[in-house]
Formats: structure tokens, sequence, C-alpha cells
């Protein structure tokens, strides 16, 4: 009443019925990939958060551009995808993201910050500055607009328009690093005047 297996693949694809010499497996439902044939763009931008959030960034690059091809219009979107791309070494990729998230949302003032923040980052100091200049017509009071266009003010060697910015930021957020780094901007510029 034994059964006899056999070990060679040709026979044990014979014993099982089956061409393939793939072993039989029963799927559980929940390491499934989920069915996205019909998702919306909610779901795929949701999927994109969690994939980047579980530091999968390529697959969550892949969710947001299918959340932006459902939803072309949403800022939110574009912002993420543009901070994914970054994750990957995208910058120039992320610039235009960002440029996309401001074009349809032109109040998006983090969108306007992070658009500035990588400007500075690849060399393009008078775009830079512009683009934390209309976060701040935007939301005049925005801290980190503030801390961002002092920094490119001291970069280019512009410590008395920086001051402002350094003032208000501190105005805003007297508390931590960034805190502390304004107050050693202006102790440091009143000690060389």
């Amino acid at each position: 009443g034994q059964r006899r297996l056999p070990f060679d693949d040709d026979a044990a694809a014979d014993a099982a019925g089956d061409d393939s010499n793939e072993p039989a497996t029963i799927p559980h439902p929940a390491l499934q990939p989920p069915d996205t044939s019909h998702w919306t763009a909610d779901e795929w931008f949701e999927r994109g958060c969690h994939l980047a959030e579980d530091g999968e960034i390529a697959q969550a690059v892949e969710a947001f551009r299918a959340a932006v091809i459902e939803r072309p219009s949403a800022a939110e979107v574009h912002f993420h995808l543009a901070d994914a791309l970054y994750r990957l070494g995208r910058p120039e990729a992320a610039i235009e993201r960002y440029y996309v998230a401001v074009e349809n949302d032109h109040d998006f003032i983090e969108a306007w910050t992070q658009l500035g923040c990588l400007l500075v980052e690849t060399g393009e100091l008078d775009a830079a500055g512009e683009a934390f200049q209309i976060a701040l017509d935007r939301h005049p009071e925005f801290p980190d607009a503030h801390f961002q266009l002092a920094q490119l003010l001291e970069r280019r060697q512009q410590p008395a328009d920086a001051r402002p910015h350094w003032e208000a930021y501190l105005r805003c957020d007297s508390h931590g690093p960034w805190a502390d780094i304004a107050r050693q901007r202006l102790a440091s510029d009143e000690s060389e005047a």
C-alpha cells in the first residue's frame, strides 16, 4: 500500500499529470498581488504611499504614475511622485514633477519650497529664489520657505537680505536645530557688523 515517488524530473512531471516542472502550491490570499485592473487614482495613490513608506521606491513611482494617469491634475500625487523620484536619485525628474504640482495648485507652498530646495541642489539659484519667494507670497509665515530662502541668500553672500528671513523663521519656530542655525547666523551677522 505504499506509494512510489519518482525522483527524476520527467517521472515526477508524469506522476503529477502535469507538463510543467513547477511545484504544486496553494495560494494564500494575503500573499497574492492585488487585482489592480480596476483601481482608482486614490487606490493607486494610497498604494504608492505605502510602498514609499516601506522603502520600495521604484514600485512607489510606478503606483504614483498609475494614479497620475487616472487623475492628471492631482497636485498631491505629482508632489509624492516628485519625492519618490528624488529618492531614486533623479532630481531633474523630481523638479519637473514639482513644477507640475504647482501648475495644478498654485498655492501648494510645500511643493514650491521643495522645488526651491532641488533647484538650489542643482545649482539653479535664481529659479530657487523665485520658488521660495512664491511660497512666501502665498503664505508669508511659512517657516520652511523663510529658512531655505535665508540659507540661499547667505550662500549668495547677501547676509543683510537673509536677516529678515532668519528673524521671520524664529518668529514661527524658536525651538529645534533650524532655530539654532538661525540664531547662530543672526549672531554671526551682528559680530561681523
